[in-house]
């Protein structure tokens, strides 16, 4: 059976506050402000071991973090997600690990769609 108070401390110690995994009949979800969009994980947490619910829950959160939906990104899509990221970014002082984890985040995202970042920079002017 999946310790959640594992999980959970898991999850914050990779990703930061602002999210939790919550046990369901069949499932476990994601709870918190911004993450609402990440898939519910289908599996019993009752025959699951605390191990493979952290593998899956950072495999979910890492899978929204990185989605990108390149064929449906608008600028308003783009600027949500960096607002995001860079929120998250924010919440951590510079020694901590989600400090790094998210700047690399934000700076892949913003490589991977210079066009929109350089809308932003001018719509910040």
């Amino acid at each position: 059976m999946a310790n959640f108070k594992a999980v959970n401390s898991a999850i914050q110690a990779k990703f930061g506050t602002g999210i939790e995994v919550v046990r369901g009949k069949d499932y476990v979800y994601f709870n918190g402000k911004n993450w609402g969009e990440v898939e519910s994980i289908m599996c019993p947490p009752v025959t699951t071991s605390t191990e493979d619910l952290i593998r899956l829950c950072f495999d979910e959160i890492e899978n929204y973090i990185h989605s990108d939906l390149e064929s449906e990104l608008t600028y308003e899509l783009f600027k949500e997600k960096y607002n995001f990221l860079l929120k998250e970014l924010l919440s951590y002082s510079c020694d901590e690990a989600g400090s790094w984890y998210f700047s690399d985040q934000l700076a892949s995202f913003v490589d991977a769609h210079p066009q929109f970042e350089e809308m932003l920079d001018n719509e910040a002017v």
